[in-house]
């Protein structure tokens, strides 16, 4: 399997296929100075480096750190994830820590594999750079981070994730990140997803690359809403303390990884060195000496390709046959231990000196990362009181009976006695507005909670560590349950030819023990939904009606009508829609059966059949039910007969009426 680490950032409609590649720098590079040509060529980004490091070299005051950089981790996690965990993408707070740890130790050279995986001749030529990632404390509001340096997010809920539980290269681009980065002059922005598709077990991360300092004309918003680095939750954080000894419990278990060896954070550490201006260490392109087989640094030895993560730690390769001069002029081996290999993490080790120097070069000199130390003493300043407790809910927006999952997160300030949490206390009701099962809960992460009516749930977690305490507060916003199953109880016929005569009676599904009243409304099938117009109000809980058609009723017969039957509590409503063609007993009347009267109908206990407009007096009749049976037959000796019904099924019926006049057909309806 071929490890696809990131990436200089691509910004554009067509997004590049990371499928079956590993790391095609130099063009995602070009895509992006395509998409912006303000930015210039990849020629101009590194004749103004080359410039910076000569000005740099020719003042020894020149500044090349200490630098500082304030790390938040933005967390995208989805509704199935909501409790932090292992070997989920709602990475635990230890895995995201131990992540900046990693980062720290490989960029000051202070890693505990380093003499056991850097060759003893490169060892003098490995540079420790003067750089200190420390986690965010606080917000771009001024607000205290309940998790120092974690930013946790449910993108499938949010407003802008469109459901979403994974997310290809062009979503992070094109939605998360701009709808999530904070300041990237004052933060360094580090997202970590779920990749979709092939991408999930296959893409390691990807970062942007930096800007020279003497642009202009950058559209606003542009390269700076998308900056930072993302990576895979399979590939973030170390399965390993800081002295190398493996975790007794894994954050990610080998079963989970991309690969195997590939769990020592190694992944950030490679991609914040393109982030810093890092190339990889062959160049943009395989070879041994073609115009783009250069990384720009004299002392990482000329390399024809990237070494496979899935191989392991490769016997001690020698690609391309050169005399370095920065060994002696000696044919050196391929330097395997870089960072900016693909080589898998127990086999890194090193920075050389001259990336080191490139690295202080951007972060001195390039937009949003010139700025980013001196941000850090106020938003990455120590939180020394308080409480702070933040609540992860699966979802705020709800209909009434559904299941919501908390999960509570909370520090205190670190001269707090004690500094820990003692106490979490829930009310998922805080106004009392009743059907919250359970309504309180004295765990950190408590788990699925019901909410059964409709309103706005005021949910409360208060942590203490016994003097001092903190609460926060958030809002389930839980809507009314849809009536569903929508029918015509008195339909004739099947698929296109079903329809219902004199009347619809309509039968549904009560889902909701909220509602005020029902609403039932109806239109023409090719009339706008706007025309939809209420025929009934209803009570609570009922779930049939009849629609009789007549003159202060009136539809068109023949044609098809859209039902909407809706719940309403307040300004909520939640609707259920259907549609049925209607016909008229009249129309399908010949006019010798229409000078036959019939009343009243519909009927209830009784009807009369008036034969006076026919001029006779004798006739022969019988009563059909729907399936064809005769269910009742009368004579008529006096041009008038009376029916009793009382008792019989209620629904659409056929009355045959012999005469010697003529054959009269009338359609009956008894409710």
């Amino acid at each position: 399997m071929k490890k696809t680490l990131s990436v200089l950032f691509l910004f554009l409609t067509a997004h590049f296929v990371w499928a079956q590649e590993k790391c095609a720098s130099h063009t995602y590079e070009q895509e992006l100075r395509a998409k912006y040509p303000q930015l210039g060529t990849v020629q101009n980004f590194e004749a103004w480096m080359a410039q910076k490091i000569a000005e740099q070299r020719g003042n020894p005051n020149a500044r090349t750190g200490p630098y500082k950089v304030a790390v938040i981790i933005h967390v995208i996690y989805d509704n199935a994830s909501t409790i932090p965990q292992n070997n989920s993408v709602n990475i635990p707070y230890g895995q995201a820590t131990s992540q900046v740890r990693v980062l720290n130790e490989d960029f000051q050279k202070t890693n505990a594999d380093f003499t056991t995986n850097v060759l003893s001749t490169f060892q003098p030529k490995a540079g420790s750079m003067d750089i200190t990632f420390e986690l965010a404390t606080k917000d771009p509001n001024g607000n205290v981070i309940p998790e120092p340096g974690v930013d946790r997010i449910n993108g499938q809920a949010a407003s802008w994730g469109g459901g979403r539980t994974a997310w290809s290269t062009a979503e992070c681009d094109n939605i998360l990140k701009p709808n999530t980065i904070w300041d990237p002059t004052k933060y360094f922005n580090f997202w970590v997803v779920r990749f979709s598709g092939s991408n999930d077990t296959g893409l390691f991360g990807y970062a942007q690359f930096p800007e020279a300092s003497t642009l202009s004309g950058v559209p606003s918003g542009g390269t700076a809403s998308t900056d930072g680095v993302v990576i895979n939750w399979r590939a973030t954080g170390s399965n390993y303390d800081a002295a190398g000894a493996p975790l007794s419990t894994p954050y990610v278990s080998s079963s989970n990884l991309i690969c195997a060896n590939c769990d020592k954070g190694r992944t950030a550490t490679h991609e914040i060195g393109h982030w810093l201006g890092l190339r990889h260490i062959w160049g943009d392109q395989s070879g041994c000496s073609g115009p783009n087989n250069d990384d720009y640094c004299a002392d990482t030895p000329e390399h024809s390709g990237a070494n496979n993560p899935t191989s392991g730690c490769p016997t001690r390769p020698n690609s391309c046959s050169n005399l370095e001069a920065a060994y002696g002029n000696t044919d050196t081996p391929d330097q395997r231990e870089n960072y900016m290999d693909y080589s898998s993490d127990g086999c890194m080790g090193m920075f050389s000196l001259e990336q080191v120097t490139r690295m202080n070069t951007v972060m001195d000199n390039s937009p949003r990362r010139s700025t980013l130390t001196a941000a850090v003493a106020t938003v990455a300043a120590p939180i020394l009181t308080g409480a702070y407790p933040f609540i992860t809910p699966s979802k705020t927006s709800i209909i009434e009976g559904d299941i919501v999952a908390f999960a509570g997160i909370g520090r205190m300030g670190s001269n707090e006695t004690p500094n820990t949490i003692t106490s979490w206390q829930w009310n998922f009701d805080v106004d009392g507005l009743g059907g919250a099962s359970p309504s309180t809960s004295t765990s950190q992460n408590p788990g699925n909670v019901t909410f059964s009516k409709v309103g706005t749930y005021k949910v409360r977690l208060t942590i203490s560590n016994g003097t001092t305490s903190g609460f926060v507060t958030v809002n389930i916003i839980s809507g009314l349950k849809a009536p569903t199953n929508l029918q015509f109880t008195n339909k004739e016929g099947t698929g296109s030819s079903t329809k219902v005569t004199d009347r619809a009676n309509l039968q549904w599904n009560d889902n909701s023990s909220s509602e005020d009243n029902y609403i039932v409304e109806r239109k023409k099938n090719t009339d706008p939904i706007s025309a939809y117009a209420v025929i009934a109000t209803l009570p609570a809980n009922t779930t049939t009606y009849s629609d009789v058609f007549g003159s202060s009723n009136p539809v068109e017969s023949g044609l098809t009508y859209n039902y909407r039957v809706s719940a309403k509590k307040g300004a909520e409503l939640g609707s259920v829609t259907g549609s049925i063609k209607v016909e008229l007993t009249t129309a399908f009347e010949d006019e010798f059966s229409r000078e036959v009267k019939l009343y009243p109908n519909p009927a209830q206990k009784g009807f009369t059949i008036d034969l006076k407009n026919i001029q006779t007096q004798k006739a022969q009749t019988q009563l059909y039910n729907s399936l064809g049976q005769v269910v009742a037959e009368k004579a008529i000796e006096n041009g008038q007969v009376e029916y009793n019904v009382d008792g019989m099924a209620k629904g659409m019926y056929i009355l045959k009426i012999q005469t010697d006049k003529g054959t009269a057909i009338k359609r009956l309806v008894i409710n």
